[in-house]
Parts: structure tokens; sequence; C-alpha cells
């Protein structure tokens, strides 16, 4: 939906920011809880959350510009 609809004529990094910033927040709950419920303790379990979060965005914004090294392929049909 992303490359063929609303974002078709946006440019790449936005695509790439708008997804991490979706993409992040649920990966970096899923996992931990899914992991360590029952095991550490809900105060843990939100810091290491929040860290995750914190981590994987400041990793996207050092890397998001990289996806121009890479030469476009065309996803969809004009």
């Amino acid at each position: 939906m992303w490359t063929t609809g609303i974002g078709k004529k946006k440019p790449q990094w936005l695509r790439v920011v708008v997804s991490n910033a979706i993409s992040i927040p649920i990966d970096s709950v899923i996992f931990p809880v899914i992991a360590f419920s029952g095991v550490l303790s809900m105060g843990v379990l939100l810091i290491m959350v929040l860290s995750n979060i914190l981590v994987k965005a400041i990793v996207t914004l050092l890397s998001f510009w990289t996806i121009y090294l890479v030469p476009e392929k065309k996803m969809y049909v004009d």
C-alpha cells in the first residue's frame, strides 16, 4: 500500500521514516513482553521497551539515507 498507494510519490527516505515510526514501537513492545513477561518486573520491561525505541530511532536517523546507495528498482507499474 505504501509504495503503490499513498506513499507512491513520496521520497524513499520519508517512506523509511514513516515505516519505522510505525514498526519500531510495535516491535519494541511485542518482543520484550513475549520474551520476558513473568520473568522481569513491569518497571524493567518498561525501561527495556523505552530504551529499545530510543536506540532504534537513533539508528534510523543515522542510517536512513543509506537507502540511496542501492539502485532503485520499480516495484509498481505507472
